[in-house]
This record gives C-alpha cells, structure tokens and sequence, in this order.
C-alpha cells in the first residue's frame, strides 16, 4: 500500500511540475504574443507613413487643382524652359495652338503664369511660370 501511496504522490508531484512548466510556458509565450503586438503596431505605423510618402510622389489629379494632364506639363515645360511664346509651347507638347490656347486660359485665370517683366509689341505673347505657378509645381510633386 505504500508503494501505491508512494506512486500516486510521485504522479502529483510530476503532475504539479508539468503544470508548473506549462504554466511558465504560456507566461513566456503570452510575453512573445505582446511584444508581437507591439512590434506589429509599430509596422503599421511605418506603413502607414510609406504610404502617406509615397502618395506624396505619386502626384493625384483631384489634388492638382482641377488641372489635367496637359495643363500641368504645360507649367512642368514653363519652369524649364521660360519665356514661351504659345507656338512653342504647343510645338513642345505637341499639341493644337487652340489646345495650348485653353490650358493658357485656365492657367492664366488661376494665376500660375504670368507674361514676363518686359513687353513684346509685335507678334504672339510670351509666358513664364509665376511663383504661384512654381510652388504649385513643388506642392503637388511634379518638381
């Protein structure tokens, strides 16, 4: 009767220890579970941030003013090349006069070109890119 006293008490005694590990191992794993989670929110984070950079260069046309395609590489050719008569700029983006025309317009009524300091009298009128016109280039990411 003592040994089976004896085996019973060895068979709690190794069942109290393998719940005194497995409890020690969810304490350890439940520690990996938290920093897992910390270590996640921070990756969202940093996604999040990448994602804001990277639409930052990826230029939206919604943001831009209401400006298409061919309006703002009309600006883009203005801060390279400046001033520009309408021919050459409709020659440069090979587009229609009309065309080149209408994108004057607009950019003209949005204060994002202007005519250079000094006057032509005869022949077609010149444009260079304003500083409105500039910063609106660097704020939108097409410079």
């Amino acid at each position: 009767m003592t040994s089976t006293a004896s085996l019973g008490k060895d068979v709690i005694d190794l069942l109290k220890e393998k719940v005194a590990l497995l409890t020690d191992q969810i304490t350890s794993l439940n520690s990996k579970l938290a920093d897992s989670e910390v270590e996640n929110a921070d990756l969202k984070k940093q996604v999040q941030k990448l994602e804001r950079q990277l639409a930052g260069l990826q230029p939206d046309k919604e943001e831009a003013d209401g400006l298409d395609e061919e309006a703002v590489n009309f600006l883009r050719l203005l801060a390279v090349h400046t001033p520009l008569k309408i021919p050459e700029i409709a020659q440069a983006l090979r587009i229609s006069r009309a065309k080149a025309e209408y994108h004057r317009d607009i950019l003209k009524a949005k204060r994002l070109i202007q005519h250079p300091g000094f006057v032509v009298t005869l022949g077609d009128e010149m444009y260079q890119l304003s500083p409105s016109g500039r910063q609106f280039l660097v704020e939108h990411g097409f410079i």
